[in-house]
């Protein structure tokens, strides 16, 4: 069978460690995931293993997922889109839950993870992250950070062998006086398909033992005897504030990478980008921009190209779209950008890089990983879209040399209240052109990328983004949630 690899979450109420309408419980920590077939012609048989970080089996879930179908697990329950499943996660799994999940299939899948945090009957802060499907040795983690003016990272390292590994962390704080100490953490050992949570706020040795100090930066994680994955949550538990990303493999390192979704001013949102160097030798990193899509006034021309030089190996930089602070880019300054850019090194040395989103004017903040443009494909998977209470936007990147169009078409809608849309129409996408995106909205409005199909209805599904042959394309989901807390949900689409 098939493997899935979802790292967890703690949790504290009946938690799931991955998608959709599935509960995982870390204290006030939830989760949901999202599974989908991606066979279109037989149905996938599903097992769904919970396991302690001891590495026991806390609980196993099973169940068919129908052809070219998902299922959205809420509450460890397969929710909408599943029947048939046995076992109940929801009675079985203790509340503390903290350990991680692996998904085994008969069929290809792709699973995506939505953490949640509810306080007021209402979400208070949440995020999402892609399953992996393989691990690696060697990760990088870009961003981390303790005492970050309210911020403070953790992460989850799963072991994805069938056997025991030593896992070694090794962090290196930013360049410049103030940002902590490097420190080594481990060897620690991880049992066969569980997780271990590492955290930085209860890490002194990050600021040299003292317990308030500062740490701003990367880490480097390395496993003996197996490969891992990890998943990273940066945290501001007192403004509510919830942004993660995958760890980055090696193998996933290029000299040129691609960010399909940058924004400035754009509704109060920005973007920042944290890259690394992971080479062994110093490079300038170059910012490419693309021409920005955005309309009306006020609107930025195509901005220029912005170079960090002399980028040291194993060492990071962060470059932020809006002006007014020390890594901000200038020309960003009071004018709208939504674009994307390319990544790149001028010496053919490795990088790696985490995109992180924030609002000026609200809580709602996320981050995706941007990708090596050698993963590119004519087909995207997106294994969670949806309209309603919450919404998702698709933005497609094409990494090819020419222009291309492409096709958004959409699985059966498995919402079940009253209020429910129809099944929606694919969209067609005229023309994507090399080096650009193009946004598309499960949501009505007046603004770029919006469909009108999805007007005042609920949808609960997936889709999958589809080129001609020889196409070159990319995808970033947000999700966002209408609430007060922050509500931004974003993950990588899975190139097949």
């Amino acid at each position: 069978m098939r493997k899935l690899f979802l790292v967890m979450l703690s949790l504290a109420l009946g938690f799931a460690f991955l998608p959709s309408l599935a509960f995982a419980q870390t204290g006030s920590y939830r989760t949901t995931f999202q599974i989908r077939n991606l066979s279109t012609t037989a149905a996938a048989n599903v097992q769904v293993r919970f396991i302690n970080q001891d590495g026991t089996v806390a609980t196993v879930f099973s169940g068919p997922i129908p052809a070219g179908g998902s299922v959205n697990f809420f509450d460890l329950t397969a929710a909408e889109g599943g029947t048939g499943w046995s076992g109940n996660p929801l009675a079985t799994v203790p509340a503390g839950f903290n350990g991680s999940v692996e998904v085994l299939s008969d069929q290809p899948i792709v699973a995506v993870t939505n953490i949640l945090q509810i306080a007021g009957g209402g979400i208070r802060l949440g995020e999402s992250y892609s399953g992996f499907n393989s691990g690696d040795t060697t990760f990088f983690l870009p961003v981390l950070m303790r005492n970050n003016s309210g911020f403070n990272t953790w992460f989850n390292v799963q072991n994805v062998s069938s056997s025991p590994v030593q896992v070694t962390i090794n962090y290196t704080p930013a360049p410049g006086s103030g940002n902590g100490t490097p420190a080594t953490e481990g060897p620690v050992t991880i049992q066969s398909g569980a997780a271990k949570t590492f955290r930085q706020d209860t890490n002194a040795a990050l600021s040299g033992g003292d317990p308030t100090g500062v740490f701003i930066g990367l880490a480097k994680v390395t496993s003996t005897g197996g490969p891992i994955v990890v998943t990273v949550n940066q945290e501001n538990a007192s403004s509510g504030q919830l942004l993660t990303y995958n760890g980055i493999g090696q193998s996933a390192a290029a000299s040129t990478l691609v960010a399909p979704l940058l924004q400035s001013n754009n509704g109060g949102f920005f973007t920042s980008i944290a890259v690394t160097n992971v080479g062994t030798a110093s490079t300038n990193v170059t910012i490419t921009y693309s021409p920005n899509v955005a309309t009306g006034s006020g609107v930025c021309p195509t901005p220029s190209p912005f170079t960090v030089n002399n980028l040291s190996p194993n060492v990071g930089t962060n470059i932020i779209q809006i002006a007014g602070n020390p890594f901000s880019d200038p020309q960003f300054s009071g004018c709208r950008y939504i674009g994307s850019a390319t990544i790149s090194s001028s010496n053919g040395q490795p990088l790696v890089a985490v995109v992180n989103q924030l609002s000026l004017t609200s809580k709602n903040s996320s981050s995706y990983e941007a990708f090596n443009p050698a993963s590119a494909t004519k087909e995207v998977i997106v294994p969670i879209a949806q309209s309603g209470t919450a919404f998702s936007s698709v933005q497609v990147y094409n990494a090819g040399s020419a222009s291309t169009s492409a096709t958004l078409s959409f699985t059966p809608n498995t919402a079940t209240d009253a209020n429910k849309c129809g099944n929606p129409n694919p969209v067609n996408i005229p023309n994507i052109p090399a080096g650009g995106s193009v946004t598309l909205i499960q949501l009505a409005g007046n603004f770029e990328g919006a469909d009108p199909q999805f007007n005042g209805c609920r949808y609960i599904g997936s889709a999958t983004v589809v080129g001609p042959d020889g196409a070159k394309l990319l995808a970033v989901v947000n999700q966002l949630a209408f609430g007060s807390g922050d509500s931004l949900f974003s993950y990588n689409g899975f190139n097949r």
